[in-house]
């Protein structure tokens, strides 16, 4: 085994006073004493072992608390999503009790009187609209965040508003390209008894 730096450190020469002579000292590292080599490598590696078992515990009491937070974000999301879907339609009610034309609108299309070109304006940016928010709460639901009771709420809407009427489908198949391809065909099923 090659010596180490600390090995060849010069010998100190100095008098002793108390007995007059000389004496030399040599450094040298003490011996270690207590348990053998292979006691402290067993010792190390139960420790290790120790270690490494509460950081794979730890990481797993990380896993479960961020899976219980997920689970928290996903409600409040849902929350949010409700709060969002029940002020957008409070918003719509409001828009059509405060509308002059939009009441007026809704009674010629169930008569079935014709729309004048201005009012065939107004009636397709209301349906328009009503479509697109039906549209939305397919896509939510479709994606988890909505109730089961969702699709028959579109598809009242759909035969309501779409079905109910000759203008209702005219305008329907004027715009229902601009909408996603999972509303078109969810409205068809729903009307297609009424074309």
């Amino acid at each position: 085994m090659a010596e180490s730096s600390h090995s060849k450190l010069p010998d100190f020469t100095f008098l002793n006073v108390r007995l007059g002579e000389k004496q030399t000292l040599s450094p040298a590292f003490p011996k270690l004493s207590g348990p053998m080599n292979g006691e402290v490598r067993m010792n190390t590696d139960n420790v290790n072992k120790w270690l490494t078992l509460s950081a794979n515990i730890g990481v797993v009491i990380g896993l479960v608390l961020l899976i219980i937070e997920i689970g928290q974000n996903t409600e409040m999301m849902r929350a949010q999503i409700n709060q969002s879907r029940t002020d957008t339609a409070i918003s719509e009610q409001q828009a059509v009790f405060n509308s002059d034309y939009i009441p007026a609108l809704v009674a010629k299309r169930d008569k079935g009187e014709p729309f004048s070109e201005e009012e065939m304006i107004r009636y397709r940016t209301y349906f328009r609209s009503g479509n697109r928010n039906q549209d939305n709460n397919l896509w939510q639901y479709n994606h988890g965040f909505l109730g089961e009771n969702t699709p028959r709420s579109i598809r009242d809407f759909a035969r309501v508003v779409i079905g109910g009427s000759e203008i209702g489908i005219t305008t329907w198949d004027s715009q229902k390209y601009t909408y996603t391809d999972e509303y078109v065909a969810f409205v068809e099923n729903a009307i297609a008894d009424l074309r």
